[in-house]
């Protein structure tokens, strides 16, 4: 279908152990005190971000027609040696592994990963402190 590219929004709240976000407007947000809220205007590109905590799956919601490129995931700034992060997608009615990221020895994976499942639910396997953030458009 038709790509919709007006922009990027990150609203959420925490329910049940979740995080929620929303992509439409034009705006970028940023994790802020643990939540995730809308903030500044993403200027000339579209950016999605997102940051996933280990045991905390975030829910990520699409316009009707628009399309999520996901083109990178990558560990923060803070890392545990050896607290190994497995990114997984879970579509509804299957949930796959997106990538494996090592502290230390592989800690970034570019992506090429479109997403138009109105819905998807990322998630963080295995590391208990290493946060995976997302980057794309």
């Amino acid at each position: 279908g038709p790509i919709d590219r007006s922009g990027v929004r990150r609203a959420s709240q925490r329910a049940s152990g979740r995080a929620s976000t929303s992509v439409a407007g034009r705006q970028a947000g940023r994790a802020r005190s643990g939540t995730m809220e809308a903030d500044e205007p993403a200027g000339s590109a579209d950016t999605f971000g997102l940051e996933v905590e280990p045991g905390v799956p975030s829910v990520v919601r699409l316009e009707p027609g628009q399309v999520l490129l996901l083109t990178l995931a990558t560990l923060g700034e803070k890392v545990k040696k050896n607290d190994r992060a497995v990114l997984k997608l879970d579509l509804g009615d299957q949930e796959i592994t997106v990538c494996s990221l090592v502290p230390f020895v592989q800690e970034s994976v570019q992506l090429d990963l479109p997403i138009s499942q109105p819905q998807v639910t990322f998630s963080v396997a295995g590391a208990k402190d290493t946060p995976v953030h997302l980057l794309g458009r």
